[in-house]
């Protein structure tokens, strides 16, 4: 190393309030916004801060190069808890230009997490956790929540500790995708959206599911204007200008189970989560909500 490199120095930390406010008053980077650094906010006073080696970063002027989030989701958590601290690995004497080397890699997903887990089919796993999530938190109840779910994400390890809640209680992954792989030869629908459906119909009562699913793939008579016909008929007709997102293909299952279970026919099957009246989210039954389920 010659004169001219700077020394790079690692330690590890107790950061408080007045430490975090000390180094952001160095920050060059980019404001960031409250929903971003709330993130941290919420692991840090759930007591899920966890040291993953993701150092807070200087360079060799001083100036804060990375960790800005980190460090203001610790002063929005002081801010509800006076004297909350954390440890943190601090970084030293980067060259300035180092910046540019960071973040640019891809963030670890959830669905990487639950392949270094060992979890078979890790992305529709990862993908049906999130939107059980989203209906157990009742983030499905309107289209401007699930438009703010989306945006803002739970962290990985409360979907994390979801999952194996949702182990606990007996829910077979495996089986689900395997009953939606069977209707998705016969019907456009999200790996994500069979599975979750078949999880919570089959909670409702498993016998009605199966017939359902049955219909869904054909495999039982489906007469004009039932909800399986109907069902079918809207997710297959969808064009890139009118395609379903999760939220409303699950929304459109759940009205399809509804008529199913009603012995009901009709001649259109729509959700209208939009306009001058807007309906909220069908759950698939008044009664019987999904289990485990988190605070709603």
């Amino acid at each position: 190393m010659d004169s001219t490199t700077p020394a790079v120095t690692a330690t590890r930390t107790i950061v408080d309030r007045a430490t975090a406010e000390k180094w952001l008053a160095r920050n060059i980077n980019r404001h960031a916004t409250a929903r971003q650094w709330n993130k941290f906010r919420d692991i840090i006073l759930t007591g899920q801060w966890v040291e993953d080696g993701n150092p807070v970063r200087f360079d060799a002027d001083g100036n804060l190069r990375d960790g800005q989030k980190r460090l203001r989701g610790l002063i929005a958590a002081d801010g509800e808890r006076p004297g909350i601290t954390i440890p943190m690995l601090v970084v030293e004497g980067l060259a300035p230009d180092a910046q540019i080397v960071m973040d640019t890699g891809q963030k670890r997903s959830f669905a990487g997490w639950l392949e270094i887990n060992g979890i078979h089919n890790a992305v529709h796993t990862a993908a049906a956790v999130k939107l059980l999530y989203a209906y157990t938190t009742g983030d499905l109840d309107t289209r401007a929540r699930w438009v703010d779910y989306n945006s803002r994400n739970p962290n990985h390890a409360d979907l994390w500790k979801y999952y194996l809640s949702l182990r606990t209680a007996g829910i077979n992954f495996d089986e689900a995708h395997a009953a939606g792989d069977r209707v998705r030869h016969n019907i456009r629908m999200a790996p994500s959206v069979s599975a979750v459906a078949w999880i919570i119909l089959s909670t409702v009562n498993r016998d009605d599911a199966a017939h359902f699913y049955a219909q869904l793939n054909l495999d039982k008579t489906v007469n004009p204007g039932e909800g399986a016909h109907l069902l079918i008929r809207v997710l297959n007709n969808q064009t890139r200008l009118r395609k379903y997102d999760p939220q409303a293909q699950l929304a459109l299952t759940f009205k399809a189970w509804r008529m199913f279970r009603d012995a009901g026919t009709g001649e259109y099957l729509v959700w209208k989560p939009g306009g001058a009246a807007p309906e909220t989210f069908p759950y698939p039954d008044d009664d019987i909500m999904f289990s485990p389920k988190v605070a709603r």
